[in-house]
């Protein structure tokens, strides 16, 4: 009777730890709200940006190999753009567009989606999220959901991390479907490391 109340206690521990882990590594998403104004913006005024057809898969398989491709690109695209806020590079606040020479972090974290789903990477994998920085300004990167979790491709840093690791007030990201609604983080989430 014993062994078998161990076994049963060591089953749920067990349940529980992937219940945690899963949770951990994947960030929750709650109730709709609307996209950020940029992001609108940019779709009423380049709707190709916004078109929910890049399908495939909604997670990444990412081999060794994969996840050093994702640093190769962020690495490559953080050196390529110039880093420049709406107002050095538009004269205005909150322009989004894919950054091709410069642009801020939303601009490019959309050129990053953009060259991945060019080189093949399943799209539906593949979306913007959006947070608040320690300062308190918002803050956009590029995440990829895959069989090892949340993955983030950020401007500030070179380094492909779980989204657990990212100093970032999570708040919202993009989820498949209507480009104009976005999906809140859930609340347990959205105070990470801050």
């Amino acid at each position: 009777m014993l062994l078998q109340t161990v076994v049963l206690a060591l089953a749920v521990l067990l349940s529980i730890t992937d219940s945690a882990i899963a949770k951990i590594s994947y960030l929750q998403y709650g109730k709709e709200v609307l996209a950020p104004t940029g992001f609108r913006e940019l779709c009423k005024r380049s709707p190709f940006a916004c078109r929910d057809d890049a399908g495939g898969s909604r997670s990444v398989n990412l081999t060794d190999g994969g996840w050093i491709a994702l640093e190769n690109y962020n690495q490559k695209l953080n050196s390529h753009i110039r880093y420049r806020t709406d107002w050095e590079a538009f004269g205005r606040s909150d322009y989004w567009v894919i950054a091709k020479r410069i642009g801020d972090c939303e601009d490019i974290a959309l050129a990053k989606r953009q060259a991945l789903v060019r080189a093949g990477w399943p799209g539906n994998a593949l979306w913007l999220a959006i947070g608040r920085d320690r300062d308190g300004m918002a803050h956009v990167v590029l995440v990829v959901r895959s069989n090892r979790g949340d993955l983030v491709l950020d401007n500030r840093n070179g380094r492909v991390s779980p989204w657990y690791q990212v100093d970032l007030k999570w708040l919202a990201r993009q989820y498949p479907g209507d480009p104009l609604y976005w999906r809140a983080i859930h609340p347990q989430q959205q105070g990470n490391r801050i």
